[in-house]
Order: structure tokens, then sequence, then C-alpha cells
């Protein structure tokens, strides 16, 4: 009988619980309540525990936040860099009603007659990328002028005293239609990078720096959206439990 009661309560609780309110027995009932919220929180925690979510640096309260800010930028002295608040990534905002995560415009580096562009982000602190920390290096890059690829594009991640990662993200344009959103992963702390010192460490990444070069000069416009390290995941019961 009791367990009949139990499996009610699992399967059909409404029925359960109004039977209990028709024929009432004060401690039958307590008991039963008791299973209810019992398996209710166990359910609960069995899927928390079963469901992912990505960190990021920036974290996603901030959002886009090393793109949305052209100030945060340094490039050669002949290149000119702004807001680009017509053209960026148009996401939905997030949840709980936040704004949207790539926010409203991009950062946008603009050259004349040159055959290359050189910017940096300073981190302002530094990212872990070593062992349990994050794994991926992304951002969204378009190329909107010269309608060429570039010959080379080398990608630096700086570290302490100098020292820094050198990853050769050339091929990652060698087919990419220009005017277009070309959305770049790099998987960090691997053999692929070269590391210019042995200070170098990938606990302590303090900046981002790329070079783009071509063979010929021309007028250079090229925007950043979506820069961001991740690829390091947890489950809401750690993050929450």
């Amino acid at each position: 009988m009791v367990v009949d009661e139990i499996v009610k309560v699992i399967y059909a609780p409404q029925k359960a619980f109004k039977k209990i309110l028709q024929k009432p027995q004060y401690l039958g009932a307590f008991i039963l309540l008791i299973i209810f919220v019992a398996f209710q929180i166990g359910y609960t925690y069995v899927a928390g525990s079963t469901q992912y979510l990505e960190l990021t640096s920036p974290s996603a309260p901030q959002g886009d936040f090393w793109a949305q800010n052209a100030g945060l930028w340094k490039a050669n002295p002949d290149v000119m860099i702004s807001n680009n608040t017509v053209d960026y990534i148009n996401s939905t905002a997030t949840p709980f009603g936040g704004p949207p995560y790539f926010g409203t415009n991009s950062v946008e580096f603009v050259a004349t007659n040159a055959s290359s562009i050189r910017m940096e982000l300073d981190l302002n602190g530094s990212v872990n990328c070593g062992a349990d920390s994050f794994t991926n290096f992304s951002l969204i890059i378009k190329l909107v002028n010269p309608n060429v690829s570039p010959s080379n594009v080398s990608l630096y991640l700086d570290s302490l005293n100098a020292s820094s990662f050198y990853y050769d993200l050339t091929s990652s344009f060698a087919s990419v239609p220009s005017d277009i959103w070309n959305n770049i992963t790099v998987p960090v702390n691997t053999n692929a990078w070269t590391s210019s010192s042995i200070l170098a460490t990938w606990n302590n990444i303090t900046a981002v720096r790329m070079e783009f070069t071509w063979s010929n000069s021309s007028d250079i416009d090229m925007r950043i959206a979506g820069l961001l390290f991740g690829g390091l995941f947890e489950n809401y019961v750690g993050l929450y439990g």
C-alpha cells in the first residue's frame, strides 16, 4: 500500500495529493510530501550535473568586452581605430533580459596605401590558458579591403617579461571571401605554437597581437568582433550547487 502511494506521488503527484486531501492521514501525507520533495531535488541535481556551461574570458556578463571599445586597442601609427556601430555581429539578448553578447558594434582598423597592419590588445590583467583552464582562443574578423588574401598573418599571445607565443594564422584567410565575417578558433597550449622565450607561460597571457601583411600596398579596412578565450566547461552543479 505504501509503495503504491509512493509510486503515485512520483508519477502522478496531483492525483496522489488530491486523494490524500480527501482522506487525510497526517503522518502518511507528511511522509509522502517529504518523498516528493526529495525526488524533485534529486531530479534537479541529476539534470544539473549533466548540463554544462562554457566559461569564457571575458565572462558572459561582460559580453564581447574587448571588441566593444576601440580605446582598448593599439596599432601602427598610420592606422585609424574606431568603433563601427553599423557593421557588427547581430546576436540575440542573453538570458534574463541582458544585452546582446556581441554588443552593438565592432572595432574597425583602417589604413591608406599600406601593405601591412599591426594591432594589439592589452588584456589589462592576465588570462590563464594553462592545464585545466581555457583551451581555445577565438575571434570573428572581417576583411573588407583589400579583396585579396594576406600573404602572412601572425598571431601572438604575450606572456611575462616581453615573452610571447606565436601562431601562423595565414591559412585561416587563404580562401575566405572579402567582406565576410570569418569565425576563427585556435586551440591554445599546443605544439602548434612557438614560444619566444623559456619565460613564456600559458598560465599568464597578458596581451593579444596580430600582424597582417600583403604583397602589394592598398587601402586596408578590417573589423574585429567576438574576441575571447573559451573551451572551459563546468556543469551547473559545480557552478551553482
